[in-house]
């Protein structure tokens, strides 16, 4: 497996534990990965994917980008890196604002420009119920990654400000899991429903074909902004095998190239057939936040807190 096909594979598996793939796959397969993913059915391509960590994977980071992403070690924990917003910082002043100055070299696959407008539309799909592009589903899909945010504004034509009740880091880290959408193409198409069939993103692949239970092929987007990331695949096909044993039985038997979340007892004989080995750390930490109103509670006691 080239250099290059192996930092396009870290960076979608960055929230997978472990992967097993045939050597030189890409080349053995005329330049297309057949990817067996850990689900019932393809995952939706609304921007906001369905079946949690898998389609945030596959059908998230690959046709669409985040403001903000992870880096991608060969070793220890990834942390977020500037993206689609090429700096971010507090306000030194207010520890509640976070300021997002954008890149200006972006465009959607369908050519139309990455702004601060599309910044806003796509927190406004999530968080304004009245807004004509608010999503319910997309918010189930991704509710356990949303931002604590309370207040969005546009600065400039490619700044973006998000306000949070209080000073609160993990806006960053929950970024990578907003993933930015063409409001244009929603737009035409007039529905999520009628989008998902036709998803538009900024992402390194762009959707190809999507058959429900069987398949979504992605090919590659030639014209992507972040040329370090330009994938030597051509086509990554995106096949749903919900069961373990079905999976790891793929990969043996050649149907796919690719592999996630395999069971335990399948490892030996994956090994033995010379399959390559793909884990890594990745960031998944739960904040809990301590509440401290209230009459009664023993949280007002710093000793308390301080214990726990």
């Amino acid at each position: 497996m080239n250099a290059r096909l192996r930092f396009t594979l870290t960076g979608l598996s960055v929230a997978a534990a472990v992967g097993f793939m045939a050597p030189n796959a890409a080349d053995a397969a005329g330049g297309t990965m057949r990817v067996g993913i850990d689900a019932s059915d393809v995952p939706t391509a609304s921007g906001q994917a369905s079946h949690g960590g898998t389609g945030f994977r596959w059908m998230g980071w690959t046709i669409f980008d985040s403001l903000v992403y992870f880096d991608e070690p060969e070793k220890g924990i990834p942390m977020e890196i500037p993206h689609l917003a090429q700096k971010f910082y507090v306000r030194p002043e207010d520890n509640t604002k976070w300021v997002f100055e954008l890149r200006r070299d972006v465009k959607f696959h369908d050519g139309t420009e990455f702004n601060a407008d599309a910044v806003i539309w796509n927190i406004e799909k999530l968080y304004k119920k009245d807004a004509p592009q608010y999503d319910a589903a997309q918010v189930s899909n991704t509710a356990c990654c949303l931002l604590d945010i309370n207040g969005w504004r546009k600065v400039d034509n490619f700044t973006v400000e998000m306000s949070t009740p209080t000073p609160n880091a993990m806006i960053v880290y929950r970024l990578p899991w907003l993933w930015i959408v063409s409001p244009t193409a929603w737009q035409k198409a007039g529905s999520w429903a009628a989008f998902e069939k036709k998803p538009v993103g900024s992402g390194p692949f762009r959707l190809e074909e999507i058959v429900p239970r069987e398949r979504a092929v992605l090919v590659r987007n030639e014209s992507y902004w972040d040329k370090s990331r330009v994938t030597s695949l051509e086509k990554l096909i995106v096949m749903p095998i919900a069961d373990g044993n079905t999976r790891a039985a793929a990969l043996l038997s050649g149907q796919v190239d690719f592999i996630e979340n395999p069971p335990p007892d399948t490892l030996p004989r994956i090994q033995s057939a010379g399959k390559q080995i793909i884990k890594n750390k990745y960031p998944h930490i739960w904040p809990y936040i301590l509440r401290v109103t209230g009459k009664d509670t023993p949280l007002k006691d710093v000793r308390v807190r301080q214990a726990i």
